[in-house]
């Protein structure tokens, strides 16, 4: 097994790596996060121990690219922090670290968690383990920088929801106003949001369209409804109400693309949210990507405006 230590200071690398060397692993050493991150891309260690304050790449940042890019994400990642270090311990959590040892407890404490962490990234080796890139110090900051520029996008688009939650009023304006603010991130003709226990779909148009096009998309989102609740539903089972302007008597449209999403919060489904639009090939990566980022701050805007109803939503 191949394990990456990540450190400043040699003394620290020194003492690891004789550890982890006496356990019978080959060694990696990095002194700077760009030096690591290039190391991981490149090299592909079995596992990663990191301290947190390097030069020019935090470990805060390297143990989220890490954890967030498909390539690396099974790659186990121990931090190194202080004893008394809180900050360091809660955003080491935060950014997705599987294990945290202060430096003053190097020893057998450190040699028990890689271990058991290398058991659990020899069962996610049966399916494939991690392709290996041939990348250089500029390419792998490049993908730093991406990641970071998601993760930035992705805390704007719950602010927005947020957002609209704190102006709603009940669940129809809090519907309203999430669809709404969802329009300015995924363009869409006709949006429905279904409430699982409530039986209820609200909708929101962008455009005029025909009732017809509007009833097919209803359709659609009793019939994830139904799937999410593993209950047949029809539409006489689900009040639905339109949110916002009236459709018109707008054309026909034909929904060539559309997404149907279930919005949960810690496992607990709460309902759906489908966006569609005639325009063929219209709900990419990024689009699918929004909007499964929105499902989390959705179901929580969901839960606060059921709240102020006097009851609860799931």
């Amino acid at each position: 097994m191949r394990a990456l230590v990540v450190d400043h200071d040699r003394a620290v690398r020194e003492a690891i790596g004789g550890l982890l060397a006496a356990e019978g692993h080959t060694l990696l050493e990095a002194e700077d996060g760009v030096e690591a991150l290039t190391s991981i891309y490149r090299d592909g260690p079995d596992l990663v121990v990191l301290d947190l304050h390097l030069p020019r790449l935090g470990g805060w940042v390297l143990c989220r690219m890490i954890k967030e890019d498909p390539a690396t994400v099974s790659v186990p990642v121990i931090v190194l922090t202080s004893e008394l270090d809180q900050p360091d311990r809660f955003w080491a959590e935060r950014s997705g670290a599987d294990a945290i040892i202060t430096k003053e407890d190097l020893g057998f404490e450190v040699l028990e968690r890689v271990r058991s962490l290398l058991a659990r990234r020899a069962l996610a080796d049966l399916t494939g383990g991690v392709e290996r890139l041939d990348v250089t110090p500029y390419d792998a900051l490049a993908r730093a920088c991406e990641m970071l520029d998601r993760k930035l996008f992705e805390t704007t688009v719950s602010a927005e929801m947020v957002a609209a939650g704190l102006r709603a009023g009940g669940i129809d304006d809090a519907m309203q106003g999430i669809l709404e603010a969802l329009r300015c991130l995924v363009p869409f003709d006709v949006a429905a949001m279904g409430l699982l226990s409530q039986r209820r779909i609200g909708v929101v148009v962008s455009r005029p369209v025909s009732e017809a096009s509007v009833s097919q998309l209803v359709s659609v989102a009793v019939e994830a409804l139904g799937r999410v609740s593993s209950t047949a539903l029809t539409g006489e089972d689900v009040e639905v109400v339109v949110l916002g302007a009236d459709p018109g008597r707008g054309a026909v449209a034909d929904w060539r693309s559309r997404v149907v999403m279930p919005v949960q919060e810690r496992g607990r489904v709460l309902g759906i949210l489908a966006v569609v639009c005639e325009e063929p090939d219209r709900y990419g990566e990024q689009a699918l990507r929004t909007l499964r980022t929105l499902t989390g701050p959705v179901a929580a805007v969901l839960e606060s405006a059921w709240r102020c109803e006097g009851r609860m939503i799931g």
